[in-house]
């Protein structure tokens, strides 16, 4: 193997004195060290570091690719090209050898550009973190953005479904005159669709699912808690490794109320949701306020009496623990014309075993993707929460919408880990698909020229990109179609695979 680390050394050098790799090194260092000054997403802290990740990393996979696709090409069509391959060819080195060291060569050249550009761009976006905004926006800043969460869907609403169904049949065939209001519905089916019995009644059938479907996914404007409701249950929901552990600092306590005040750092508020449950010194507090470098917490008479708390002392570092929280993660669409930009809604998150809910009353934005912070005490132990969505008529007008979420449109986070591991596996990702074009343009290196063997290697980007519509487009059944494609649907079969 000394030979095939002897190519790989010499395939690294001459990859740092080409000049197109330099080309795009700089292009890559300009545009991931320019973003974050003219790059503003959504107008959010949260979404200005979102809009400048995503960018970034796109970006970075996107140069490095048709870094390696050129490098890989070059390394081996210039030795055939030059004849410097016949010197190669007479040495003790087997071609094999030969191929993997380039392959080799290229690969270490991508992964010092892809950590060069993953240092940067962690450096650049832990700059955008520290910088000043409100403290809702910096809460979604430290648990949406950096942080690393687990997604879980709502249980099925098939077997409600199917409940709804069968009990909407049931009453049909109670209802009878010469015949039962069942039968009359599907005769109706059967004159308008044509076809036997048993195909009108399973159309019948189908209709009756897509309004119970549509049935258990809108709900009309109703006063909590006592309407009617969209409601989902979350299992599987494992938040115990949540917890956030931090220090700040002692200022002052209130005269006439069981409050204290403490300057925290940006990290820590970020964590915090107003009316949480926070620990200081072990002792159970609730979040009154949250500023923007300060934190005031509120306590019960008894325990502000505690010794943990009666010490404190101004400048004191304090011991603060932050429970975990869920977000809930959905969008609301109005049927019809809502009433205005947004519709007044109140939620209700339970926890099944100990009966506690949070209620949050706020105005959704119109078919905006939103999402929703409470206590993970929220969640019992089984790891189970139910959740609750009200529509509320407006209190001026006493009118409202009726709001449609999908079963596809809402789902629970809950805190799994830290962001560097998910940004890291991001970059690791990126690095395998650079070996799988370093290996595609090697290969083409070896019998095409550079510009014919770019090209070829080239083309794997977009076929990848279009995967998925290449391969709903080539389903055919085997043995028909034309023998292209034919060739076409195994090929890209294959490629899914």
């Amino acid at each position: 193997m000394l030979g095939v680390w002897a190519v790989a050394r010499q395939t690294f050098s001459q990859s740092l004195r080409m000049k197109v790799a330099a080309v795009f090194i700089a292009i890559l260092a300009v545009a991931i060290g320019g973003m974050p000054f003219y790059m503003e997403g959504d107008g959010t802290l949260a979404g200005k570091i979102r809009t400048y990740l995503s960018y970034s990393t796109g970006l970075t996979g996107v140069l490095l690719a048709l870094v390696t696709v050129m490098l890989s090409v070059a390394v081996v069509a210039s030795d055939v090209r030059d004849k410097q391959i016949f010197t190669v060819a007479v040495k003790p080195l087997p071609r094999w050898q030969y191929i993997l060291g380039r392959w080799l060569g290229v690969v270490l050249f991508d992964a010092m550009l892809l950590f060069v550009a993953l240092a940067g761009t962690y450096a650049l976006a832990q700059y955008l973190r520290g910088l000043p905004t409100n403290p809702s926006d910096r809460r979604a800043v430290e648990t949406e953005v950096f942080t690393a969460r687990a997604a879980v869907a709502p249980e099925p609403i098939a077997p409600r479904v199917e409940e709804l169904v069968q009990d909407r049949v049931r009453k049909m065939r109670e209802e009878k005159g010469e015949k039962s209001t069942f039968e009359l519905a599907v005769g109706e089916f059967q004159a308008k669709y044509g076809g036997s019995r048993e195909e009108a009644e399973a159309r019948l059938l189908g209709e009756l699912r897509k309004q119970a479907r549509q049935a258990l996914q809108s709900v009309p404007p109703t006063s909590p808690p006592y309407g009617q409701a969209l409601v989902w249950r979350f299992t599987g929901v494992h938040v115990a490794a949540g917890q956030i552990e931090g220090t700040a600092t002692f200022q002052a306590a209130a005269e006439s109320l069981p409050l204290i005040r403490l300057r925290a750092g940006a990290e820590l508020i970020g964590r915090v949701m107003p009316n949480g449950p926070v620990k200081i010194e072990g002792v159970e507090g609730r979040i009154e306020t949250i500023g923007d470098d300060y934190l005031d917490v509120a306590f019960r008479p008894d325990d502000m009496k505690r010794a943990q708390i009666v010490r404190l002392r101004e400048g004191s570092a304090v011991r603060v623990t932050v429970e975990p929280t869920i977000q809930i993660r959905y969008q609301a669409k109005p049927l019809g014309d809502a009433p205005g930009d947004v519709i007044p809604s109140e939620w209700r998150i339970r926890n099944p075993t100990t009966n506690l809910v949070y209620v949050i009353v706020r105005d959704e934005p119109v078919r905006i993707q939103q999402s929703l912070t409470v206590p993970a005490r929220a969640v019992d132990e089984q790891g189970v929460t139910e959740v609750y969505y009200f529509s509320r008529p407006n209190e001026r007008t006493g009118t409202g919408a009726t709001v449609q979420i999908l079963e596809e449109d809402i789902s629970l986070l809950y805190h799994v880990g830290g962001f560097e591991a998910n940004f890291v596996r991001g970059y690791v990702m990126i690095l395998i698909q650079l070996m799988f074009l370093a290996a595609l343009g090697v290969c083409a290196g070896s019998f095409l020229s550079f510009p014919v063997g770019c090209l070829l290697a080239i083309l794997a980007i977009p076929l990848g990109l279009m995967r998925d519509f290449l391969t709903d487009a080539l389903k055919i059944p085997a043995g028909g179609g034309d023998p292209f494609t034919v060739l076409g649907h195994y090929l890209f079969g294959a490629v899914k695979a």
